[in-house]
């Protein structure tokens, strides 16, 4: 973003700058001059035994082979926090923290092993037991939940699909406020967003972050495209 803003200042002032850059190096020195620091401003990290996670991971195995991967989905939800600063910040010095702003939907997002299904997204309201699924079979599919910490390791999407949503919707948030820090986001156009941002996730990377999880049968006979 500093350099975008910098490109935007040189046109704003007529200043040339057919022969600036704006690289990598161009930004690390601006910083050094300034005394420019980069700082984490939220975060989380989890863990479990590796002789936890490969079973686990061998149990997964054996419940898919009985399926098709057209057929195997994975579903997660996930908060976006669609007004907040992103989580690091440059700053020329130390400074005390800042409160974030939290307004937020929940999304759940499901897709099937090989990409060709990807679900529509669904926000998650505040109610319970929301009527719209009063007439919903819960078991008409079986489900199968991950234990705790878990999820990093062999949920597709916590391997990479959803940071992919994330960076798409970060993408278009950041050119809104590099438009103007003042601009706000409201509900109706963060669903918008993740909808843009969902359509935008190549197959490619679902695969990817499928493969990555090492849940899928070694043995399958239709990869169904899958190399």
């Amino acid at each position: 973003m500093i350099k975008e803003k910098a490109f935007y200042f040189a046109q704003e002032f007529n200043i040339p700058y057919e022969n600036i850059l704006f690289s990598n190096g161009w930004i690390e020195k601006f910083k050094r001059h300034n005394n420019i620091c980069c700082y984490r401003l939220h975060g989380k990290a989890n863990s479990i035994p590796l002789e936890i996670l490969f079973e686990k991971r061998r149990k997964l195995q054996t419940i898919l082979q009985d399926y098709i991967l057209d057929n195997i989905f994975n579903a997660d939800e996930t908060s976006l926090f669609f007004c907040m600063a992103p989580n690091q910040t440059l700053v020329s010095a130390l400074t005390s923290g800042i409160k974030l702003d939290k307004t937020r939907i929940t999304v759940l997002l499901a897709t099937n092993a090989i990409g060709t299904q990807k679900l529509k997204p669904l926000v998650i309201g505040s109610s319970k037991n929301p009527r719209c699924l009063h007439r919903v079979n819960r078991n008409s599919l079986p489900l199968h939940f991950l234990p705790p910490n878990t999820t990093a390791h062999l949920q597709s999407m916590d391997a990479g699909i959803i940071k992919s949503l994330r960076q798409f919707i970060n993408n278009i948030t950041y050119d809104i406020l590099f438009i103007s820090l003042n601009n706000k986001i409201n509900v109706k156009e963060a669903m918008e967003y993740v909808a843009q941002a969902w359509d935008s996730v190549k197959v490619e990377t679902i695969v990817n972050c499928w493969q990555k999880t090492g849940i899928l049968p070694n043995n399958s006979d239709d990869n169904n495209g899958i190399q």
